[in-house]
C-alpha cells in the first residue's frame, strides 16, 4: 500500500509493516496481523519482506524480517595477453542484505493540543555479507502518532487539520557498528514527518485518502488513494522523483484459524526506475485476525 502511494508511510501504514514505518502506528491494530510481499527487482535482486503483529491489553507488540541478495555476482580477474587485455571469469560469489526488527508501542495521553497519541521504539539488527566478508550494525527507531485539537479557529482548513492522523519518526538516532563495511544508505539517522486525511476532490464529489511526507534522507512523497467500492482500491504516487501505481483486493469472510470470517488483503504496486532499470513490481498478501464487517476502520481508516 505505501509503496503504490510514492511510499508515503506515517499516515498511510496501519498494521504490522509499522515495524519498518513508525513503530507507533503498530498501535492501531485491533487484533492480530501477518503480511509479506515479495518482488524480483529487475530480474537479478531477489526481495522479502514478513512482519507480524498483535495487540495484547494495552500495549502493542511487533516483529519484522526483510532480505535482499543478489546471487552469482561474477568474480573476474584481468589477464594480460601479448597483444590486449581481457577479463576473464574465475568463478561467482553472492550478496546480501538482512534485517531483523523488533517493536514496542503503548498509549501515551493527551498532550496539550495533541490528541489519541501513541509513542513506539523499534529495535533492529542488520547485518550485510559480501562473498566471505560480513559485517553487522544494531540500532533503532522511535516514533509517535497523534490527532490535532483546537483547530477549529482555522478557516477553510480547521476541520481537515483535525481529521488528519500524524506521526513523526528518528530513524537510526543511535547506531552501533560491528565491523567495516556495512553499507548504511538509509541506514544513517534521518528524520521524517507525515500525515494523512480523507479529502473530496471538487467536481469529482468523490472521497480519496490523500498522504505527505517529508523525509530528511530522500525529500517529499506524495500519495493517494481511491476505493472503487470496499472490495478494490487504486492508487498512486510521487516517491523523491519517481512514479508509482498500485492496487488492492480485499477477500472477506475467509474462513480463519478458528473457523469465524477474516479478511484477506492482496497489494499490488509498482515503481518506474531509471529507463536502463525498468520497472520494479512488488506483491503483497496479509492475513487481518478480525473480520472485514467487524472492523471496517482497519482496512478504510
Amino acid at each position: 500500500k505505501s509503496l503504490g502511494m510514492g511510499r508515503t508511510m506515517l499516515g498511510v501504514v496501519q498494521d504490522s509493516h509499522a515495524v519498518f514505518a513508525n513503530p507507533a502506528n503498530l498501535s492501531y491494530l485491533q487484533d492480530t496481523h501477518f503480511s509479506s510481499f515479495f518482488s524480483n527487482l529487475f530480474g537479478d535482486f531477489g526481495y522479502s519482506n514478513v512482519v507480524g503483529g498483535f495487540k495484547a491489553d494495552n500495549y502493542w507488540w511487533g516483529v519484522g524480517f526483510a532480505s535482499v541478495g543478489l546471487n552469482g555476482i561474477p568474480r573476474t580477474i584481468e589477464v594480460s595477453y601479448v597483444t590486449d587485455t581481457r577479463i576473464v571469469q574465475t568463478g561467482s560469489f553472492d550478496a546480501r542484505d538482512t534485517l531483523l526488527a523488533a517493536t514496542y508501542a503503548q498509549y501515551l495521553g493527551e498532550l496539550f493540543f495533541f490528541k489519541n497519541t501513541y509513542w513506539g521504539i523499534t529495535a533492529k539488527y542488520f547485518s550485510q555479507t559480501i562473498d566471505s566478508a560480513s559485517s553487522s550494525l544494531v540500532g533503532g527507531d522511535i516514533g509517535l502518532r497523534f490527532n490535532l485539537e483546537g483547530m477549529n479557529g482555522f478557516p477553510v482548513i480547521g476541520d481537515m487539520l483535525e481529521g488528519a492522523r500524524y506521526g513523526l519518526v528518528a530513524y537510526n538516532p543511535l547506531n552501533f557498528n560491528f565491523g567495516g563495511g556495512v553499507n548504511t544508505i538509509g541506514l544513517e539517522t534521518h528524520f521524517r514527518m507525515g500525515v494523512a486525511n480523507k479529502v473530496v476532490v471538487p467536481y469529482w464529489n468523490q472521497e480519496i485518502l490523500a498522504a505527505f511526507d517529508f523525509d530528511t534522507l530522500d525529500g517529499a512523497h506524495l500519495g493517494a488513494q481511491y476505493w472503487l467500492d470496499k472490495h478494490y482500491a487504486v492508487r498512486g504516487g510521487w516517491d523523491s522523483g519517481r512514479f508509482t501505481l498500485g492496487g488492492g483486493l480485499i477477500v472477506e469472510d475467509f474462513s480463519g484459524f478458528d473457523y469465524n470470517p477474516h479478511t484477506l488483503q492482496f497489494d499490488y504496486a509498482v515503481k518506474f526506475y531509471e529507463e536502463q532499470l525498468g520497472l520494479g513490481h512488488f506483491f503483497g498478501i496479509a492475513y487481518l485476525g478480525v473480520s472485514y464487517t467487524e472492523t471496517p476502520e482497519i482496512i478504510q481508516p
